[in-house]
């Protein structure tokens, strides 16, 4: 259904099952769905297409780097690896699922991703020097004339516009096959999102063809972690039952699992 109507559809997001109740071992191992048995649901359902998964957090600094370079207030999602998953599959122009890789080095940039915001956070000046080195400029096209102008004077830019700048230079190198920029959709809107990285553009990357499989699988007893609630992105505010001036943040699978029969006992009406 998303495939078809990718022209409206952004992304699918699947939820296994999380398990309530006296379950029996057997029965347990008989029904328990995991996000790697989803895993490979997808890939068989994509006759192969999609192999590569990452996790939610794997573009925390990427997303905070486009919120900066839109001057908004920082934004990530940092839950931990088991929590759920993200990528992102292409319908090319035959109408058939494509990897995200194909198209771009994915892992290489967000290392340079994870680079830039780092040198943010740090106040760095970037010194683009020797940045483009291997790199043909004539497989780019028109796109030439937004790096060719580079230089290692930076310093009557503003710092804003010298990182969106260099991160476009240092971008350019993780496509796989840049003479196509000017004819496929995936690439124009990667290329809109680079020469203008901001959340809009990230948001329009998703209306050419390219759909998010996310999942996120929520905890029960049988699989409960700390280390994962300790990291949670969804959480609870509600009516301290011993003390109403205050409101508990409760991470959500610890509000299903363990708080939410005794909180509502507690806050229950009585009669």
């Amino acid at each position: 259904f998303a495939k078809k109507n990718c022209d409206v559809v952004s992304g699918v997001i699947f939820q296994p099952v999380s398990l309530t109740g006296r379950i029996s071992f057997e029965d347990l191992m008989d029904i328990r769905y995991t996000t790697s048995d989803l895993k490979d649901a997808i890939n068989k359902y994509t006759n192969g297409s999609v192999k590569k998964f990452y996790p939610i957090a794997f573009t925390a600094k990427f997303t905070k780097l486009l919120a900066w370079f839109d001057d908004m207030p920082p934004f990530s999602m940092t839950s931990h690896a088991d929590c759920g998953f993200a990528t992102i599959v292409v319908i090319n122009n035959k109408d058939e699922w494509e990897p995200l890789e194909n198209f771009f080095d994915v892992e290489g940039l967000i290392r340079w991703s994870n680079q830039v915001w780092d040198m943010v956070e740090n106040r760095e000046i970037p010194k683009p020097t020797g940045l483009l080195k291997g790199i043909n400029l004539s497989d780019f096209g028109q796109l030439v004339s937004k790096i060719g102008n580079f230089v290692d004077d930076i310093t009557s830019l503003g710092y804003r516009q010298a990182i969106k700048a260099y991160y476009f230079a240092g971008a350019a190198r993780f496509i796989r096959s840049p003479q196509k920029i000017l004819t496929s959709k995936t690439y124009q809107a990667f290329a809109r999102l680079v020469m203008a990285p901001n959340l809009n553009s990230a948001g329009k990357f998703f209306n050419d063809r390219n759909l998010m499989i996310s999942s996120m699988h929520f905890q029960d007893a049988y699989n409960f972690d700390l280390d994962r609630v300790c990291r949670c992105l969804v959480h609870y505010g509600v009516i301290d039952p011993d003390d109403p001036s205050k409101v508990r943040e409760v991470p959500f699978c610890a509000m299903n699992t363990l708080h939410r029969p005794i909180i509502e006992r507690k806050l229950a009406i009585a009669g």
